[in-house]
């Protein structure tokens, strides 16, 4: 397995190979932002296993309002792990992580919250990464 890449590029490459410009900003987004919770939690990328996703899921629902939001994290979370188990880079410890299952439809308020929301954390990242 290649766990020597860059984990900013892998991102970068997981998220350009997306079929629009809209999954591909969003799908970036969060995956920086789990890879940021496995950093500032101690945990490396190259360690990744199927205890630290559960352990995200559990902070997402500790810390996020709708099951839309933490049902979409989880979704790509698994398409990242299948997809760097297909390009031989690291295997994939997300398989058998259930995925919330989320009733009704999501509303244009949610929407809007999670695009803000978005835009909050890639201010953060963009920060951070400056300095």
């Amino acid at each position: 397995m290649k766990t020597e890449l860059n984990i900013a590029q892998l991102i970068k490459n997981f998220s350009q190979e997306q079929d629009s410009i809209e999954k591909e900003k969003k799908w970036h987004v969060i995956m920086k932002r789990f890879f940021l919770w496995l950093e500032n939690n101690g945990h490396n990328w190259k360690e990744l296993g199927i205890s630290h996703i559960i352990k995200y899921k559990r902070y997402l629902y500790a810390n996020y309002d709708t099951k839309v939001e933490i049902r979409l994290h989880i979704v790509v979370i698994k398409i990242f792990s299948e997809w760097i188990e297909q390009n031989e880079i690291y295997p994939n410890v997300a398989r058998g992580i259930k995925i919330p299952k989320v009733p009704g439809r999501i509303t244009e308020d949610e929407i809007q919250a999670l695009e803000y929301q978005d835009k909050i954390i890639d201010r953060a990242i963009n920060y951070r990464a400056n300095y």
